[in-house]
């Protein structure tokens, strides 16, 4: 049965870990599952994940898929964790294939693969997501959870030219160097939205890979002024820098979403699989995302486990 204890923020559950760290604990590993003989003897559901925004933050997805098969194991439905999905790979194909029945996505990301018509501004992807699904695939509740797109500066370059939001920033756009991962600069949504929304265009665009905080560090040294550091990533936080609000909305929350083959899935998993969807928050995150790098860094299996645990999913 589902523990449902009280939990507690993502800024204690950093904490709390950061303290079991410095002590010398030995990291707790997910809990076995359940050796009843009705679960034993259960085929166990396979849940992976889906490629990270562009790896804005690598690893992201493996503690998405790690939280959401720990949270069916605690709960009496075994589950196994397949390999997650490469950048640029098909997230959807396991589903169909019928090698995975749980793939943890990020919805918007996941529109521009099903309907590349849609318009990347859509108020309510969720909805729109749902409606284009191959047959056969579910999508469950969406969490709350975001890996978005973000133009973000340091204090002084917001300080220096009155910067809140990226309407102020189209205001001195031309007289700044831009840094960004992946496609950025060639993705309609990306640099194109921008220009076409904003009406800014940077004195340049660096693409700037996210691997060994290159990005972030090219920000820091001045090496670019604006840099699209997603919402979930801990360098924003960690390095006080200034995130420009969206004011036009040309990104969509890009949520974590559970998607389902729809056979293979029963009612009592999906329960559970919504339960830790109302729970996840972009804050939850940021703090794995913190805790699976740097010296000290969990496994994504181990950060899963703290993470159930703190949120009271599992013992």
């Amino acid at each position: 049965m589902m523990h449902t204890g009280k939990t507690r923020g993502p800024k204690a559950l950093a904490l709390g870990l950061a303290a079991l760290l410095l002590a010398g604990c030995s990291a707790p590993t997910p809990a076995p599952s359940p050796s009843s003989s009705a679960s034993a003897s259960a085929v166990p559901l396979i849940v992976t994940a889906g490629p990270v925004p562009d790896a804005a933050n690598p690893g992201e997805n493996e503690v998405l898929a790690q939280i959401y098969a720990g949270a069916l194991d605690a709960a009496g439905i075994p589950a196994n964790v397949a390999p997650v999905a490469s950048p640029g790979a098909d997230s959807l194909a396991p589903l169909l294939a019928g090698t995975a029945d749980v793939v943890v996505d990020y919805g918007a990301s996941l529109l521009e693969t099903v309907d590349t018509s849609q318009p990347t501004e859509s108020p309510d992807v969720p909805k729109q997501l749902a409606a284009k699904l191959p047959a056969g695939l579910t999508l469950l509740d969406a969490s709350k959870a975001a890996d978005s797109d973000a133009l973000v500066v340091t204090k002084v370059t917001a300080q220096k030219h009155s910067l809140k939001t990226i309407e102020d920033l189209a205001k001195v756009c031309a007289q700044l160097p831009l840094g960004a991962a992946g496609d950025f600069a060639t993705r309609p949504d990306g640099l194109g939205a921008l220009k076409g929304t904003y009406g800014c265009t940077p004195l340049s665009v660096s693409t700037i890979s996210n691997s060994g905080n290159a990005l972030v560090l090219a920000l820091l040294r001045d090496n670019v002024l604006v840099a699209d550091i997603h919402t979930s990533s801990p360098a924003v936080e960690e390095n006080d820098l200034v995130v420009l609000e969206d004011t036009k909305k040309i990104w969509p929350a890009n949520v974590v979403v559970p998607v389902i083959a729809t056979n293979a899935v029963p009612q009592r998993a999906r329960d559970v699989l919504n339960k830790v969807s109302s729970t996840l928050s972009t804050e939850d995150l940021v703090a794995l995302n913190r805790l699976t790098t740097g010296k000290q860094a969990l496994s994504p299996a181990e950060a899963a486990a703290h993470w159930l645990k703190d949120k009271g999913l599992a013992k």
